[in-house]
């Protein structure tokens, strides 16, 4: 049950990346010239810069179970990509 939690969560925090990922390229890179991207070359991009910018992770939860830490990483994960999209759309708007 947990490895199909881990790859459903990690197919949903894909996603969601790349749809914000998706949505600030068009609120900000395309008013440059630059061309539009699909759900695809968003993914693209937000590998680049994970495998660029490196993973934060902790050594320090080696003794708790996989799932708890995980679950933590993956929300705070998310919450940091909801607050860019917001801030983003809050820019957005005075443009």
């Amino acid at each position: 049950m947990g490895f199909f939690v881990f790859c459903g969560g990690f197919v949903l925090m894909l996603l969601f990346r790349g749809y914000v990922l998706v949505d600030l390229w068009e609120w900000f890179m395309v008013p440059l010239g630059l061309p539009r991207v699909g759900m695809a070359h968003a993914l693209g991009i937000a590998l680049l810069i994970e495998l660029v910018a490196g993973s934060h992770e902790d050594d320090d939860e080696e003794d708790e179970e996989f799932i708890r830490p995980w679950l933590r990483r993956c929300l705070m994960t998310a919450g940091l990509i909801l607050l860019v999209w917001l801030l983003g759309s809050v820019i957005h708007s005075f443009m």
